[in-house]
């Protein structure tokens, strides 16, 4: 049984099946490496915080004084402001400016 194409001529219903198939595997193919893709931008922002966390834990423990303390938690939060600035311009596609 062949089905006309007014491109090509006869296609049997086989042709379409296996060029549907294909299609629908590298549609998968791509959304996998999407999702690994993603995978790994989390984890690498997981390891980023756990550091930035643990930095001030460490900190926070050889402080002698409240104001040593205080001056350790605000750098702890602004390189966490940094961090947040840097995930959302990667994600938009622009540019987040150095400082």
């Amino acid at each position: 049984m062949n089905i006309k194409d007014s491109g090509r001529g006869a296609v049997t219903p086989f042709e379409t099946g296996e060029q549907r198939t294909e299609a629908m595997l590298t549609m998968q193919r791509e959304l996998l490496g999407a999702y690994e893709e993603a995978s790994r931008a989390w984890l690498t922002r997981v390891k980023s915080e756990v550091e930035l966390w643990t930095g001030l834990t460490q900190k926070l423990t050889a402080t002698r004084s409240v104001p040593e303390a205080v001056a350790a938690y605000q750098e702890c939060v602004a390189e966490r402001m940094k961090m947040v600035c840097a995930a959302s311009g990667a994600r938009s596609g622009s540019l987040v400016p150095a400082t």
